[in-house]
């Protein structure tokens, strides 16, 4: 039996116990009885079994399904399907979003390897102990997986509002916004509404110091040229980001139309974590026409998906 058996949650073992301790059970210590052959009651435990070896075995069940009581992010039964992707439209194995008659399985998220999943791999994923979320690979390092959500995750969010850059410090907002405090908002709005996602690891990461891809800087005056911090950020712990424009050019993405893997591209655009460092008024954000582009007011209102990461 797997050792990990004995870090299984507290109450579960407890109720088992207490169901075999009822038992009134009087079996001289001389005397070895295997244990299917152990009768107790069960109606303490909430278990099926009534025997030892069938409690032990449903123990070990619950513990490696990741039952409601347990807390154990990242089990594979969070897991629900992988598709492997594939854009190719003249391809045997097409698979866009997952729906596609042609998609091709793949438990990529079962090998503990590097790369074992690639870049728009479509994988459903039980966020909570309610809700399903399809979400595409980014990148795969192994023992985690980071995944960008497949639809937008919320409509109609500022990068930053009036209220939330002047309550950080910030003048001189103007009439489109400015970007000198970092998307504030919009973080705020994600992380209310994924905060719930208990089977999703936490992030810890810091704004003008974390390295996303290629480098730390929150500002870029190309897509491609993302050199200064335009604003920073105190350390987050959160359960979701937004995606970088370092991670969306690292996936394919430049400031031309069709440049961007289909999979990113939506049909509304959602905000990036990157200001422009040329106008204070803009950010960037993926666009419908398949690219990463500045020309959005941050005042304005923009979609916004969710970027997690969850072990493997």
């Amino acid at each position: 039996m797997n050792k990990n058996i004995i870090k299984t949650n507290s109450k579960i073992v407890l109720a088992f116990i207490l169901g075999a301790l009822v038992a009134g059970v009087s079996v001289s210590a001389s005397i070895l009885l295997p244990s299917e052959e152990v009768l107790y009651d069960n109606t303490q435990s909430g278990g099926s079994s009534n025997n030892v070896q069938g409690a032990i075995e449903e123990l070990y069940r619950k513990t490696e399904s990741g039952s409601d009581s347990c807390d154990c992010t990242g089990k594979s039964s969070y897991f629900i399907s992988g598709y492997t992707y594939n854009q190719d439209s003249s391809s045997a194995n097409y698979c866009i979003t997952g729906k596609e008659p042609t998609c091709v399985e793949t438990t990529c998220y079962k090998n503990k390897v590097k790369n074992s999943c690639k870049a728009g791999d479509i994988i459903q994923y039980k966020v909570n102990n309610t809700d399903m979320i399809a979400f595409n690979v980014m990148y795969d390092n192994g023992n985690t997986i980071t995944m960008q959500s497949q639809q937008n995750i919320l409509e109609d969010v500022v990068w930053v509002s009036y209220s939330d850059y002047t309550e950080a410090g910030g003048s001189n907002f103007g009439s489109n916004g400015n970007n000198s405090k970092g998307p504030i908002t919009a973080l705020k709005r994600l992380e209310a509404t994924t905060g719930g996602w208990t089977y999703v690891n936490n992030q810890n990461y810091t704004m003008g110091q974390t390295v996303f891809k290629t480098n730390f800087y929150t500002g870029c005056s190309d897509y491609n040229i993302c050199n200064e911090n335009t604003y920073t950020l105190e350390s987050r712990t959160a359960k979701s980001r937004m995606i970088t424009v370092q991670e969306a050019v690292d996936l394919g993405c430049s400031s031309n139309s069709n440049s961007c893997p289909k999979w990113m591209t939506p049909t509304s655009t959602y905000w990036t974590m990157n200001a422009s460092n040329v106008a204070p008024q803009y950010a960037w954000y993926v666009g419908t026409y398949g690219h990463v582009y500045i020309n959005h007011p941050i005042a304005l209102s923009l979609g916004i998906r969710a970027v997690v990461v969850v072990s493997k």
